[in-house]
């Protein structure tokens, strides 16, 4: 599958760059097992990853203790030419664990000269959408954040039947534009399959990751039928990473822990108490529900 033309490109520079984008399938990836992967099980669940391999593991802990019914699990390396060690440590994971490895192509919004960490993650979730989950067909996907980890037994099925998206609401102060965030984000796949979903920021709406899919997905949808309980908490009364980093994590939906602002430099240092307190929050919950 290639497209022609791009998504709601934002400058004319990067039709160059979407044209190729769009044609690379994940055969000309490095990936482990992407035509193997079981379709009779309900779910795909894509967790994108870049550069902390101590994410990838717990995700496959905590997905595979809690989630519910069976699922497919794809890790996918974000890294591009970036953290080749890193890369290989992933992979190696994978390989351990017997989970799909997938590596994201090359993205314009890595280059130093039009770096967007969030316009990043959402072109790799459109080229996911439109060159795997669509080759894919299965009846439910899922993307999410490699720092966004489940704790409590969940099954989507039921809320995906009913509503067809799933994910914490986000909204804008400028306008009544909202989407929902792809913290965690899943749908149920024939919502969407013929839409032309484009999973990057908004300028224009002013909302993050997502926020493109406004006029298509949530215009016309109440957000009262979306909000999930959300708070913030605190890691700690002092910062315990860079002073102008989130110092909070969330808790989603009283199942998901989102660490926030989980980017390895910001666990290094007085960050690693993020680290810590994530990973004894989480083994807490595994150990509880053996």
């Amino acid at each position: 599958m290639s497209h022609n033309a791009p998504l709601y490109p934002n400058i004319q520079a990067e039709v160059e760059f979407y044209n190729r984008y769009f044609s690379i399938q994940p055969e000309h990836c490095l990936n482990i097992g992407m035509e193997g992967i079981p379709r009779e099980v309900p779910f795909d669940i894509y967790v994108i990853t870049f550069n902390n391999p101590f994410l990838v593991e717990y995700q496959i802990k905590t997905l595979r203790r809690f989630f519910q019914p069976d699922f497919n699990l794809i890790i996918v390396d974000n890294n591009n030419w970036l953290h080749p060690e890193s890369s290989k440590e992933i992979y190696n994971i994978c390989l351990r664990e017997g989970v799909l490895y997938l590596k994201a192509p090359d993205n314009y919004y890595q280059r130093p000269e039009s770096f967007d960490p969030s316009m990043k993650l959402g072109t790799t979730m459109n080229w996911l959408f439109h060159n795997v989950i669509k080759g894919r067909r299965l009846k439910y996907f899922g993307v999410l954040d490699h720092d966004c980890f489940l704790f409590r037994d969940i099954d989507l099925r039921p809320y995906l039947n009913e509503k067809n998206m799933y994910g914490t609401v986000c909204r804008t102060s400028k306008s009544d534009a909202w989407n929902l965030h792809v913290t965690a984000n899943f749908f149920r796949f024939d919502f969407v399959k013929d839409l032309p979903l484009d999973f990057r920021a908004s300028h224009k709406h002013t909302l993050d990751t997502g926020g493109a899919n406004y006029e298509l997905l949530y215009r016309d949808r109440n957000i009262n039928d979306y909000v999930l309980d959300h708070h913030g908490h605190r890691y700690a009364n002092h910062d315990v990473n860079r002073k102008d980093s989130v110092q909070h994590y969330e808790i989603i939906d009283n199942c998901w822990f989102h660490m926030a602002a989980s980017s390895h430099d910001q666990l290094a240092g007085d960050g690693a108490y993020k680290l810590i307190y994530a990973k004894g929050f989480l083994d807490s919950r595994l150990l509880l529900h053996r």
